[in-house]
């Protein structure tokens, strides 16, 4: 506890949590058998405005500390990928022809750290990594998207190789087209197999948990879905280079209310 304290408390990017007070909290709750934090707040997380331009060094991020009896946003917006590339607000769009997008190195060069410790290891500029993967970008926000919790994005998709993966990654893309990672996951395709073997060519269905994210993206901005058949350094690559085709596919992100009250912590 006594080494933790100084990362705590000047860890980058801020601003940094009340470590000691969560510690205190925690201790009279659990140890004590009295009540250490308000009733009902059990989750913690700060909910980070979307007003940083992307790049791998961010000293404090504006927005502000939340508290909160559920992990996860109560109002689900969802998106269908298009065509186009066009990611289109509902579940009524969908995919006129299949897109196909073949492995890169490049894809994940500009990602971050997979274990950050502040900076400058946060992601740079996804311009750069966009190419190398397939692309949906929706168009300009109507209002301030408040995304809290844990990003879904299912697919139809199918592969040439009988072992693959697929990262999907969430990025916030500003009216200049500066691009921020806002959060990411992916998948072992091979785990939709009892045998560990996918058969080229059949259709599978696959559903992505991307990292729990507090962010904000800002009215006028967009959101831009990226999808690529692995993100290397952050995930080992298959064994062989892989092309996946994806036929269909859905990103449904939790989301607060647009008033979201600010927690002392």
């Amino acid at each position: 506890l006594h080494d933790a304290l100084p990362i705590s408390d000047e860890a980058v990017p801020g601003p940094n949590i009340g470590f000691m007070d969560e510690c205190l909290g925690w201790w009279d709750e659990h140890l004590k058998g009295r009540q250490g934090r308000e009733e009902g707040a059990r989750v913690r997380w700060f909910q980070a405005l979307g007003e940083e331009r992307p790049g791998p060094w961010v000293r404090e991020w504006r927005g502000a500390w939340q508290q909160g009896r559920d992990s996860q946003g109560p109002l689900l917006l969802k998106y269908s990928l298009g065509p186009g590339g066009r990611l289109e607000l509902g579940e009524e769009g969908g995919l006129t022809t299949p897109v196909q997008v073949s492995f890169s190195g490049d894809a994940g060069l500009a990602c971050g750290e997979w274990l950050s410790f502040g900076a400058p290891d946060l992601p740079g500029d996804q311009r750069r990594a966009a190419p190398y993967q397939a692309s949906w970008t929706s168009g300009p926000l109507q209002q301030d998207t408040h995304v809290f919790g844990e990003v879904e994005v299912e697919l139809q998709v199918s592969v040439d190789r009988q072992v693959a993966q697929v990262t999907a990654t969430l990025c916030h893309v500003f009216p200049d087209g500066a691009s921020r990672l806002v959060t990411y996951g992916l998948l072992n395709l091979t785990s939709l197999e009892a045998s560990r073997r996918l058969e080229p060519g059949s259709s599978y269905t696959a559903r992505l948990a991307l990292d729990p994210v507090g962010y904000t993206v800002p009215q006028g901005h967009s959101l831009q879905l990226l999808l690529c058949p692995g993100s290397w350094p952050t995930s080992w690559p298959s064994p062989q280079a892989v092309t996946l085709t994806v036929t269909s596919g859905h990103l449904s992100l939790p989301t607060l209310p647009s008033q979201i009250g600010r927690a002392h912590v």
